[in-house]
């Protein structure tokens, strides 16, 4: 079963309203499904959400337009410089040692999904 949620674009929080079930058609309150269930349909909306805004952006670069204006919307294109260390040229000067006293290491938490068929429960 694929888990979609459907938002209302107008309310800015982007609140998930319902979850629909797209092989059985039936749509359900997403406060009723399993916090995995409503986790993984959130994610697979954010995904397609930002699918569609990459190719939005894409669109509005193309027009080569500083400013569109929309019926609700205005979007204005901005352009700036952004200064970056590279790390791999800073790597090559230092030493080992100067290296590893300059890194700081954190602890990153990731969360997976995973069908449950592909788990076999």
């Amino acid at each position: 079963k694929v888990l979609t949620l459907v938002f209302d674009p107008f309310i800015p929080s982007l609140t998930p309203m319902v979850a629909h079930i797209s092989d059985g058609d039936t749509t359900m309150n997403v406060s009723n499904l399993p916090l995995a269930d409503r986790y993984a349909a959130a994610k697979g909306a954010l995904d397609a959400a930002q699918k569609a805004v990459d190719a939005l952006k894409a669109e509005i670069k193309e027009t080569g337009v500083a400013r569109l204006e929309g019926a609700f919307y205005v979007v204005e294109v901005g352009l700036s410089e952004r200064a970056s260390l590279d790390t791999k040229l800073v790597k090559a000067i230092l030493t080992d040692e100067q290296s590893t006293a300059c890194t700081k290491v954190t602890t990153v938490e990731t969360i997976r999904i995973k069908p449950m068929a592909a788990v076999g429960k």
